[in-house]
């Protein structure tokens, strides 16, 4: 019998990755408003893995998730940085430049930019519930396996924004590219989803302690 709650995840993450599409036609984003929205999704997955390392039994647990936490925020303030002068301002790389800075302080506190990312926020957490918490996958895998979860999704999803968004300003961020990147990006993590549910419910049918752990 067909999962419902598969479903309903499917269909959670379909509409929090479609809001952007709203935002480029009503709000007139352009390519910065969406990878910052995308570099603030990175935090989020951050987070909603460390969550999850805290549910596993380990003595080993505290040091792991400090020293995740400390590893991955530093890998997305690397990003960001990168981001901000890329595309902050129209003229590219300019790291002496305040504009940059000033305009991803004003972006991230938009009302329209902080419901997309409240929305994208209310996604992972039915994840959270439905993906993991609910299937208990905590009592499955080791810590190793959701140390390195993040990593894999991250870079391939980063690496489609940043390309695309590189392209996006050859081609002066035109609407159409744009909600041509957001359909990709969405069927990217669709694609990464449909994976992950592969691996945990071949794991819930084998939960011995010799398939606990994934490479």
């Amino acid at each position: 019998m067909p999962d419902k709650n598969k479903y309903i995840s499917i269909f959670v993450l379909i509409a929090v990755n479609l809001y952007p599409i709203f935002g480029v036609i009503y709000f007139g984003w352009d390519i910065f408003e969406i990878v910052i929205l995308y570099v603030a999704e990175t935090f989020i997955v951050g987070l909603s893995n460390a969550l999850q390392m805290s549910f596993v039994k380990s003595d080993q647990k505290q040091v792991m998730i400090a020293f995740f936490l400390f590893h991955y925020n530093f890998f997305v303030v690397i990003q960001t940085v990168f981001i901000i002068l890329l595309f902050g301002t129209d003229n590219g790389f300019e790291f002496m430049s305040a504009d940059g800075w000033f305009n991803f302080l004003a972006t991230i506190s938009r009302k329209d930019v902080l419901i997309s990312i409240g929305l994208l926020g209310i996604g992972h957490i039915y994840s959270f519930y439905n993906d993991f918490y609910r299937k208990r996958i905590f009592e499955i895998y080791y810590l190793n396996y959701f140390f390195a979860l993040p990593y894999r999704r991250i870079f391939v999803q980063q690496f489609v924004v940043l390309i695309g968004g590189a392209i996006s300003l050859l081609f002066d961020t035109p609407m159409g590219y744009l909600i041509i990147l957001i359909f990709f990006k969405t069927i990217i993590d669709l694609w990464v989803q449909k994976n992950l549910s592969v691996i945990k419910e071949s794991a819930l049918r084998n939960n011995g302690p010799e398939q606990r752990y994934f490479e």
